[in-house]
């Protein structure tokens, strides 16, 4: 009996050896297709951990050395992950600018080097592959790169996802392992001021970006893990069948527009184990786990019609599926009345900046929704947009406009509600309408349409519409991406434009790019002068998947533009509190102009129009949101049928 007991001693000391050396030295380990890391576990050179608001665990990396853009081998955090699964994963990470310049404030303190020694180290976008410098492979990313680092840039001041490579042309991060193992990452000084969070690997089979990027997701420290899954074994005679049921969502049940719905499961196998979970969502699977299930979330519900069906598969290779049916749309509970002031607390306030009440807009038409908040005696916290009684939009300190894309007919009620530090808050109220203000005629609807819009890509905001006939200039060309309005109830959209430049390339989640985004950070684009034929069809399914909703062609032009052409003046600058500006126009300037005014995140503040004649060569503004802003720089933006100007206003 002595002899046994001290043979299983010996069998559990040489297993827990084994599982503990798998994992000695290593950072994080790759589980069920994600690895997660908090970036600052780790520290190198000028790399400080601090505390900055808005961090995950209340603290991150920031980079206080000197600047190094020329070399990558500067204050190197080497971290080594353990892959169980091997395959391609993205590579995403969270960070900020944590210096704010006061020109160019989205380009500066923004990037650090990244290298990962895994079998392919590439950015991609669309089909396009780049590679970085020293790693013999080509095409070669843009701007600085060498020694096989990328240059990894953000163009977001606040805390974001966005991480891409290869300057005025960005390409999202990803990374093969061809086999099981342990890999290195580093991670190197470039920009003074420069955050990073935390980083994270992920199968884009296996995880949307969302759940990615959920800051709930803990980190995924080495546990010592498994041996690298098989494929399972094939049913045998005997083998029965798994269960599986929803437990959160009922068949028939019907959600609010808006809403986020978890999908729940409850899965067994009476004789054996479970070893895989998907989720399909009106025939796309949107998730795939392994025998750990994580619930999917389906966030911002749009109206329409929903079929969910979950598939589980035992470790013997039966599987058995479970669907319901759902619906988004209906009677919704009316946002709450705001809260009064607490104490001596005064209640913030909060006006619609885009819109004013009685508003009239075109059917299907993209309406953007901003608004400007302020607290005389503290700080804006969250910001809550509602639409005929629904919640549709909530974002925190920071506001950016929400868009209504292809607008239906009749009245629209719209409330925007912001809260401030200490809990008080303020709400207005305006209506709006959409063509007569009568909902269409369903025995005979209107056709949807698409629109399209001009995006600076630098700062996210529009610069014009594009519609037939359009002649763009080649300056307004440079940096731009071409976003596609469609109705509410797409989910993707397939583009095919041809000319001076062609590209195929398919959206499946919103804003619908052209040239991509990440996040709804654009990647950006220059479409050469000569003519264009683009083509967008909105699909009610993923992937140009589904029944046909829109169909929309359009024929535009890019034409050269004189580097000599007159420019308009602004004066005065820097403008006063009272917001009033005058512009000197270019001798016989004539025809429509659009202007607006964003600040450095290209938020947009003002907008407006103004009619110019041969004989008037002096415009006055009223930037009435300018003059209550805090002193820094702004941007206005003056925009014709054949040209852009863009003008730095300071704010006194």
């Amino acid at each position: 009996m002595k002899i046994k007991i001290i043979l299983l001693l010996l069998i559990n000391m040489v297993c827990y050896d084994q599982l503990y050396a798998q994992c000695t030295g290593v950072d994080f380990e790759e589980k069920n297709g994600i690895a997660i890391l908090e970036m600052e576990s780790k520290l190198a050179g000028s790399w400080k951990k601090e505390s900055i608001p808005g961090a995950s665990a209340n603290s991150a990396l920031a980079y206080r050395g000197n600047d190094s853009f020329g070399n990558p081998n500067n204050s190197i955090i080497s971290y080594s992950v353990r892959i169980n699964s091997p395959g391609t994963y993205r590579f995403i990470w969270r960070n900020k600018i944590g210096i704010i310049a006061s020109t160019k404030p989205t380009t500066e303190h923004n990037d650090s080097w990244l290298k990962i020694n895994g079998s392919d180290f590439y950015g991609l976008k669309g089909t396009h592959k780049v590679y970085p410098g020293g790693s013999g492979k080509s095409p070669v990313a843009n701007g600085t790169t060498s020694g096989g680092y990328f240059k990894i840039y953000t163009s977001t001041i606040d805390w974001n996802w966005t991480a891409l490579t290869s300057d005025n042309d960005g390409h999202v991060i990803y990374t093969t392992f061809n086999q099981a193992g342990v890999y290195s990452i580093q991670v190197g000084g470039r920009s003074s001021g420069h955050m990073i969070d935390r980083m994270v690997l992920y199968k884009e089979s296996n995880y949307s970006a969302a759940q990615a990027q959920n800051l709930s997701n803990a980190q995924t420290n080495c546990s010592g893990g498994s041996t690298p899954p098989t494929d399972p074994t094939p049913p045998t005679g005997g083998n029965k069948a798994p269960t599986v049921s929803f437990t959160t969502i009922t068949n028939g049940q019907n959600f609010s527009v808006g809403s986020n719905l978890s999908i729940g499961l409850s899965a067994s196998d009476s004789d054996g184990s479970i070893s895989k979970h998907e989720i399909y969502v009106n025939n796309s699977l949107v998730d795939t786990d392994g025998s750990s299930y994580t619930p999917h979330q389906l966030n911002q519900l749009s109206a329409g019609n929903y079929s969910v069906k979950a598939t589980v598969t035992d470790n013997r290779g039966a599987s058995t599926s479970a669907t319901v049916n759902f619906t988004v749309g209906g009677s919704s509970p009316p946002p709450p009345d705001p809260t009064p002031p607490a104490g001596g607390n005064k209640a913030p306030s909060v006006n619609f900046t885009t819109l004013v009440d009685g508003q009239q807009v075109t059917v299907g038409s993209t309406v953007s929704i901003g608004v400007s908040a302020s607290d005389s005696d503290g700080s804006i916290t969250k910001h809550q947009i509602f639409v005929n009684g629904s919640l549709v939009d909530t974002d925190g300190s920071n506001f950016t406009p929400h868009n209504i894309v292809g607008i239906s007919a009749g009245n629209h009620e719209i409330k925007a509600i912001v809260t401030d530090n200490l809990e008080a808050t303020a709400s207005k109220t305006i209506n709006i309408t959409a063509g007569s203000g009568q909902p269409s005629n369903p025995s005979n609807p209107s056709t949807p349409t698409i629109s399209f819009d001009l995006v600076n890509s630098t700062t996210n905001s529009t610069i014009s519409s594009i519609s037939n006939g359009t002649t763009l200039s080649s300056n307004n060309s440079k940096g731009v991406n071409i976003r596609a309005n469609a109705p509410t109830n797409t989910k993707s959209v397939v583009f095919k434009l041809t000319g001076a430049l062609s590209r195929n390339w398919t959206e499946s989640f919103a804003p619908y790019a052209l040239f991509g985004d990440t996040n709804g950070n654009y990647s950006s684009n220059n479409l050469p002068v000569g003519s264009y034929n683009l083509n967008a069809v909105a699909y009610s399914g993923g992937s140009g998947s589904g029944s046909v909703i829109a169909n929309t062609t359009i024929v535009f032009n890019v034409g050269n533009s004189s580097s000599t052409t007159a420019k308009t003046l602004a004066y005065p600058n820097p403008v006063k509190s009272d917001g009033r500006i005058s512009l000197k126009l270019p001798e016989g300037t004539s025809g429509s102009y659009t202007y607006s005014v964003t600040n450095s995140l290209g938020i947009q503040l003002e907008q407006g129009r103004f009619t110019a004649n041969p004989t008037q060569t002096e415009v006055d503004l009223q930037l009435s949101n300018i003059g209550k802003q805090t002193k820094g720089v702004y941007y206005l933006s003056i925009i014709s049928s054949n040209s852009k100007q863009t003008i730095p206003i300071i704010r006194e």
